[in-house]
């Protein structure tokens, strides 16, 4: 699944069938090469990620999370993950060597497991398991 097909969609609680927010973006682990959490919009509150165990499914027209509680604040080990991700498509991807191979454009992830499969430049793509790491101002991926 792509970001930019989830970007937008309504978030659920399935233990209380209420809305709980909006997707707003992706928080990655990338050293596990993961989503490790939804950011979400219009939450109502200050608990704006949505854990990926949290995630019951993501469906054709919804996200469904397992309840409320199990929206988070951004802190924790999810803090620097979060802070980091923050913008994150649009931001530039540098190789370990600093070579610009493009700006992010868009992230394709595994709906069932949260595996980041490809980060896509307008250009190329490459394989989730390339992202190193994430800082303010790019991604830094190993490439051979």
């Amino acid at each position: 699944m792509l970001f930019s097909e989830i970007s937008g969609r309504t978030v659920m609680s399935a233990a209380e069938a209420t809305t709980l927010g909006v997707v707003d973006g992706l928080v990655l682990a990338p050293d596990r090469a993961r989503v490790a959490a939804l950011r979400l919009r219009k939450t109502g509150g200050s608990a704006n990620l949505l854990p990926w165990s949290g995630i019951r499914a993501v469906g054709e027209d919804a996200v469904m999370a397992t309840d409320r509680d199990a929206l988070r604040r951004p802190d924790g080990e999810l803090k620097p993950l979060a802070e980091a991700s923050e913008d994150l498509v649009g931001k530039r991807l540098l190789t370990e060597a600093g070579t610009d191979v493009g700006q992010l454009v868009d992230i394709d992830f595994a709906a069932d497991s949260g595996a980041v499969l490809t980060l896509r430049t307008a250009d190329d793509q490459y394989p989730g398991t390339a992202l190193v790491s994430i800082g303010s101002y790019a991604a830094v991926l190993r490439v051979p």
